[in-house]
C-alpha cells in the first residue's frame, strides 16, 4: 500500500508537488494503482470523486493528493458505508422536509399578506387624502 502511494504521489503534477487538478484527478482515477488503492479502503470511483469534492475547500479544482491519502484512512472503518448511506437518507429526509416547510410558509405569507391588503383597501387606509378636508389648523 506504501508503494501504491508513493508511486501515485510520483505521478502528480510535478510542478505543483502533491497538487492535482480535477482533470489530473479522473485520469489517475483510471490507473491500475488508483483503482488498487481505493479498493483496499473499500472506495469506488464515485466516492473518490465525492470526496474530491469535499477536500476542494476552496473550490479551486484542485486538492492535495497526501491529503486525499490522508482522509482514506481516517475515512475507512468496516461500518463507513452503511454510515454513509444512513446519513445520505437523514440529509434527503431533511433536506425534503426542509423545502416542505418552507414552501408551506411561502403560501401562509402570501395568504396574510393578501389578507392584510385586502383590510386596508376596505377601511381606506392608505388611499389618497380627500380634497374637501378642511386644511390642517396649523397651516393656514
Amino acid at each position: 500500500l506504501g508503494r501504491l502511494v508513493r508511486k501515485l504521489l510520483r505521478s502528480a503534477d510535478a510542478g505543483n508537488g502533491d497538487i492535482v487538478t480535477w482533470q489530473e484527478f479522473v485520469e489517475k482515477l483510471q490507473t491500475e494503482e488508483m483503482e488498487a488503492y481505493l479498493k483496499a479502503f473499500e472506495f469506488d470511483k464515485g466516492q473518490a470523486q465525492e470526496m474530491f469534492y469535499i477536500l476542494d475547500t476552496e473550490r479551486a479544482g484542485e486538492i492535495s493528493m497526501t491529503e486525499f491519502f490522508q482522509s482514506c484512512i481516517s475515512l475507512h472503518s468496516p461500518v463507513r458505508l452503511a454510515d454513509t448511506a444512513l446519513l445520505r437518507q437523514f440529509i434527503t429526509h431533511s433536506f425534503n422536509d426542509l423545502t416542505d416547510r418552507l414552501n408551506a410558509m411561502e403560501k401562509s405569507s402570501a395568504r396574510a399578506i393578501g389578507q392584510m391588503f385586502a383590510t386596508m383597501r376596505s377601511t381606506g387606509f392608505g388611499a389618497p387624502a380627500q380634497e374637501h378636508l378642511p386644511p390642517h389648523p396649523g397651516l393656514r
